[in-house]
């Protein structure tokens, strides 16, 4: 009985351990896997033929502290969270890419939305895994 309690505790500290900053390659990984898996369910997509484009990367760029990537220049987009305490997909468009320039008032505040509440998941110590 001590041994399984032993192993419970061990598992949950080093699964806490390890929670934190989502590397991009691991985003880029889910932004295309998310893509491909949506994409396929209505029309012939080649896994090998979509190509991703970071357009933020919150290890290069304070701005946001979130991935978007633009799936093969504008047939779509994926904003994946950068702190794997929150769902990774945030959002994502199967129709035009992500334009920065040109967003409505409620895609900003939207996009400020997903802002806080990284900041708040990777900040807090007691906030549990969402999902």
């Amino acid at each position: 009985m001590k041994k399984i309690v032993l192993f419970v505790v061990v598992s949950l500290f080093s699964l806490y351990m390890f929670a934190g900053f989502v590397p991009r390659k691991n985003a880029e990984k889910v932004a295309k896997s998310h893509f491909y898996q949506s994409v396929s369910s209505f029309k012939a997509v080649e896994w090998d033929e979509l190509k991703t484009n970071c357009l933020f990367d919150p290890s290069e760029n304070s701005e946001y502290n979130f991935y978007v990537f633009n799936i093969n220049g504008d047939q779509g987009y994926v904003v994946v969270s950068s702190d794997d305490k929150l769902k990774p997909v945030l959002a994502y468009s199967f129709e035009g890419g992500f334009n920065q320039d040109n967003m409505a008032p409620a895609q900003r505040e939207f996009l400020k939305y997903f802002e806080d509440c990284i900041a708040f998941a990777s900040t807090s110590e007691s906030c549990k895994r969402m999902g």
